[in-house]
Order: C-alpha cells, then structure tokens, then sequence
C-alpha cells in the first residue's frame, strides 16, 4: 500500500497563517522584448522629430538650404483621390484576408 504525502510547507511563527514562499519570476520572450523596445525607441524618435527637429519644416529648410527661392507648387488633392481610394482598398483586402486566416487557422503561440 502507498501513501502519498503532501510536502511542509513554511508556517509562521504562530503556526495559523502559511508563509508563501520564493516567487519564480518568469523570463520575459526576447520577441516581447524586441517589439517592446521598438515601440519605445519610435514613440521617442517621433516626440523628438515632431517637437525638437521640426520634421513639419524639413522638406522647406531643404529647398532654402538648396537655393530653391521661387514659388511652391500647390497639389491637386482631387487627383491623388483615386490612388488614396486604392490605397484603402488594399489595406482593407489585406485585413479581411488576415482576419479570414485567424479564423480558419489560428495561430498557436507555445507557452
């Protein structure tokens, strides 16, 4: 006949209440890690881009470095519709065909 125990664990000193023992801290996936620290570094490049090196600004500091001095050219915006149309459109199949993929064959990350 076998008996199974149980092993002690750790009581306090009045012997009512447990005393948990060491938390096994779990290391981190280094893809987490990776897409974590690239999410930071371009949140920071972006608030220095926008705020300190005036990326609003560039493309005119270039052309007044390059000598330009005439007059700017003004984009018709009605002409670039049809590329913007298109533009969603892909980006639109592209999700439908991922989300369509998810549920015909999720995927199963190991743990």
């Amino acid at each position: 006949m076998t008996m199974t125990t149980t092993p002690p664990t750790a009581t306090s000193p009045d012997e009512s209440l447990p005393v948990p023992g060491p938390i096994e801290k779990k290391k981190a996936d280094p893809r987490y890690l990776a897409l974590r620290n690239f999410a930071i570094s371009i949140s920071i490049f972006n608030i220095l881009g926008y705020a300190v090196l005036g990326f609003e600004q560039a493309r005119d500091r270039l052309r007044r470095i390059r000598g330009y001095r005439g007059q700017l050219q003004r984009v018709d915006l009605a002409k670039l519709m049809p590329l913007a149309f298109a533009v969603v459109a892909v980006f639109v199949l592209l999700s439908v065909l991922i989300l369509g993929a998810d549920i015909v064959n999720p995927i199963n990350l190991p743990q």
